[in-house]
């Protein structure tokens, strides 16, 4: 009995360490110590099984018992929680594609780009600027795709969304770059780029459908953080003359600015005012960036799996992936870096208003959970209250789509794809860039 009491402290230190082995090779050897803010809390979890497991031995065998019958509770309970969540929230159930009679296009995003270069030679994949985070083998940053490339983007929808790249590999038709003035320039992160919708769904789309001829410049890029976003403003602003500039905000924002401070190229967009690389005048050597490292991942099988998730994700309830999402994600992310970021919004601001011509708008949108899990609804989720009283300290007007849309619509879940988590449907872009249009108008005509 003192043996395999002693051998359960060996196993549970054996788990321990491996768990801390396993955290470092996803942090330094998978994400090349891009996301080393991400595996923070993750880090301490694992630190702190080790400690434990190094007390257990000096622990008696009947109270070590007692420790692994409730350590053993907890984690079926950790698990049936992670089956419901899956189940209910986190996957497509196939009844609702065949209700709506939906032929979901299961492709890997390699085939489509494989089998689209056969008839399309100048084809080309969405590559975003999270890809060079902390990447020391060029001195030239990328904050845009691929420039005047049909670019193969994303499926949650059931089909691939296909753009034409402008002529900074951003996702607007190159005739917005000529027009006198822009109406709204967007800037944000997979949102704001029209994650997975075509481009006339996306929400420069849908407005300048609203607008006509007047123009619309969309600079959102997938995965982009405030750093990033404000880094794409510097370089980018000053090429057009705008009314309006739109900085839309996701709840993974805050954890997107952890890592890019740590990057030294986008820091100095934050410490030098005057810092440029001079984007717009160099896109020949980033289209040459981005294609070497496009034939990098697919010449390969790297990043191909799909969106929908019909079937019961194993390895994800493995990994307690969901939970995950509701508690530490949710509940413990990135909440100090609230300083930096009124710092990088106020600076946005300013860059953009110091004309005195052009007015700056926030919008805050909200994440799905909110209305299919009924425990995410706390304000403190996501510091979303937080987020917004950040910004309106700084006297900028505030757009909440929360409550000016998903709050008073009557079937929220019906503007996303399938009612699962993702990006937004068609209907989804549609409904937000109304209410962004609106809000607007509304501000403008009681503050004139």
């Amino acid at each position: 009995m003192k043996n395999s009491s002693k051998n359960i402290s060996i196993i549970f230190l054996v788990f321990s360490i491996f768990l801390l082995a396993y955290l470092f090779y996803l942090s330094e050897i998978q994400y090349s110590g891009t996301k080393k803010s991400y595996f923070l809390t993750y880090y301490y979890i694992s630190y702190t099984l080790i400690i434990l497991s190094i007390i257990s031995f000096f622990v008696s065998k009947e109270t070590k018992y007692k420790i692994i019958l409730v350590l053993i509770s907890i984690i079926f309970g950790l698990y049936v929680v992670e089956f419901f969540l899956q189940k209910k929230f986190f996957s497509v159930n196939k009844k609702n594609l065949n209700n709506l009679n939906i032929k979901y296009d299961n492709r890997t995003k390699l085939k489509v780009y494989h089998d689209e270069k056969l008839y399309e030679p100048n084809m080309a994949v969405v590559i975003s600027p999270e890809t060079f985070l902390n990447n020391t083998d060029t001195k030239l940053r990328p904050l845009s795709g691929i420039s005047n490339k049909k670019t193969i983007h994303c499926n949650e929808n059931g089909y691939y969304s296909i753009y034409q790249s402008d002529q900074y590999g951003f996702n607007n038709p190159n005739s917005e770059w000529n027009k006198e003035q822009i109406e709204f320039l967007l800037i944000g992160d997979s949102f704001v780029h029209g994650n997975c919708v075509n481009e006339p769904d996306t929400i420069g789309g849908n407005l300048r459908k609203k607008l006509r001829n007047k123009g619309v410049l969309n600079l959102g890029q997938e995965s982009s953080g405030p750093l990033t976003e404000y880094a794409i403003l510097r370089e980018y602003f000053s090429l057009i003359n705008t009314k309006r500039v739109i900085w839309i905000y996701f709840i993974n924002d805050l954890a997107n600015l952890k890592s890019e401070l740590n990057d030294n190229i986008l820091t100095n967009y934050l410490n030098d005012q005057n810092y440029s690389q001079n984007l717009y005048l160099r896109q020949k050597e980033l289209d040459n960036i981005l294609e070497k490292k496009l034939f990098e991942t697919y010449s390969s099988n790297l990043n191909t799996k799909i969106v929908l998730k019909q079937k019961f994700d194993f390895k994800r309830f493995i990994k307690l992936t969901n939970l995950r999402i509701v508690t530490i994600e949710a509940l413990f992310r990135s909440h100090e870096n609230l300083d930096n970021f009124s710092q990088i919004i106020n600076l946005s601001r300013n860059l953009v208003e110091k004309n005195g011509e052009t007015k700056f708008y926030f919008v805050y949108l909200p994440e799905i959970l909110r209305y299919s899990i009924p425990t995410m609804k706390s304000g403190k989720f996501y510091h979303y209250e937080n987020v917004i009283l950040t910004v309106k300290k700084l006297n900028i007007p505030v757009i909440d789509l929360h409550k000016e849309l998903f709050q008073n619509h009557n079937d929220p879940l019906s503007l996303f794809p399938f009612r699962s988590p993702g990006h937004f449907n068609e209907l989804g872009y549609k409904h937000m860039a109304e209410t962004i249009f609106k809000k607007i108008v509304d501000y403008e005509n009681n503050n004139k």
